[in-house]
């Protein structure tokens, strides 16, 4: 890896991009800048003193790098490629969808300590609500390939910190390119869009970055509560409760606007519990049972009432939980990530 002074570039250049809003008329935000002043000089120093020198999880020949937070808690877990799960027309392959849930990547691994631990540390404090936080390194003279992480209009989000870069590196969508310098501030982006990532230069470049929920609204353009709490609405198919029965894992929300990772294993005798890692440190149980179309669910803990409904997306079976005060829901899919 070259550590010239590449890393210390600090141009200005296409931040003015940052202010183009689509609310306003304009084309829809490639990004948004937020002046946290991080220390990236001592995650620089740390990256390179403690973390290169690990062997490196590789999704190609030219992207790959170290989790620093994971599902297993281990740095070489959280590089699978789920982004193919979607097709060129922006649809979800049922081959492949589901194949990673991205939010429960939340286990500090290996190499989260000092610096890198602190900037999780903030992000959390912050609101954030960091996953699937990793090291990347992206090879000089390469690209990412064209591809998509969610579906059109999901709340899909990613927080760069640059740590080692230069000024022929860019995060490229349909709408325009953002050369994001190495100064301390962090960058949104929306991955549910087409993007790619160039690097254009002679040095490997080197970013922090991770899924993130706003939920403080932090952010101008990418706040999670900008939209109405939905889990629980639309149309579901009829459902009975063996067919449902097993592990499900998804999203659990509050109308405040909390997110956070979730499990739901379903009984035969409909019997329940939930287990919220990020909230609880013990799982909260209850009953279900058949209704005309779905499932009526009762917590032991907190009485609280609700419903199960099915629905289907593209061929992906959803899990769609509701209470019936409208305080909480979740949404599911089947079976444990790959």
């Amino acid at each position: 890896m070259s550590r010239n002074d590449e890393h210390l570039d600090e141009s200005p250049s296409a931040l003015e991009v940052l202010e183009v809003d689509q609310a306003a008329g304009g084309d829809p935000v490639i990004a948004e800048r937020l002046d946290l002043g991080f220390d990236v000089e001592a995650i620089r120093a740390q990256v390179l003193a403690h973390v290169v020198s690990l062997p490196a999880a590789w999704q190609t020949n030219v992207y790959g790098g170290w989790s620093v937070l994971s599902q297993s808690g281990s740095y070489m877990d959280g590089w699978q490629q789920g982004h193919r799960a979607f097709r060129a027309d922006g649809s979800r392959d049922p081959a492949v969808a589901g194949a990673i849930h991205e939010q429960r990547f939340v286990t500090p691994t290996e190499i989260c300590v000092g610096p890198l631990a602190a900037a999780i540390a903030r992000i959390t404090g912050l609101g954030f609500q960091p996953y699937r936080a990793r090291i990347a390194v992206l090879k000089a003279g390469s690209s990412s390939s064209r591809h998509r992480d969610d579906v059109d209009g999901a709340y899909r989000v990613r927080l760069h910190i640059p740590i080692i870069t230069n000024p022929g590196c860019a995060f490229v969508t349909d709408h325009g390119e953002i050369h994001m310098p190495a100064d301390g501030a962090a960058y949104l982006v929306n991955v549910a869009q087409w993007h790619t990532v160039v690097n254009r230069g002679t040095a490997d470049r080197y970013h922090l970055y991770m899924g993130v929920i706003d939920t403080m609204a932090v952010s101008e353009h990418f706040p999670f509560m900008k939209r109405p709490f939905q889990f629980g609405r639309g149309p579901g198919a009829p459902i009975d409760l063996q067919s449902v029965v097993g592990a499900w894992s998804g999203q659990f929300a509050t109308r405040s606007g909390v997110i956070t990772p979730c499990g739901l294993a379903l009984a035969p005798d409909g019997s329940w519990t939930v287990t919220l890692p990020a909230m609880l440190s013990q799982p909260i149980s209850g009953t279900a049972r058949e209704g005309v179309d779905d499932l009526l669910f009762e917590s032991n803990m907190t009485g609280r009432t609700g419903t199960i409904r099915l629905r289907d997306d593209d061929g992906v079976r959803v899990l769609v939980v509701s209470a019936d005060d409208g305080s909480i829901g979740c949404e599911l899919t089947m079976g444990e990530s790959t």
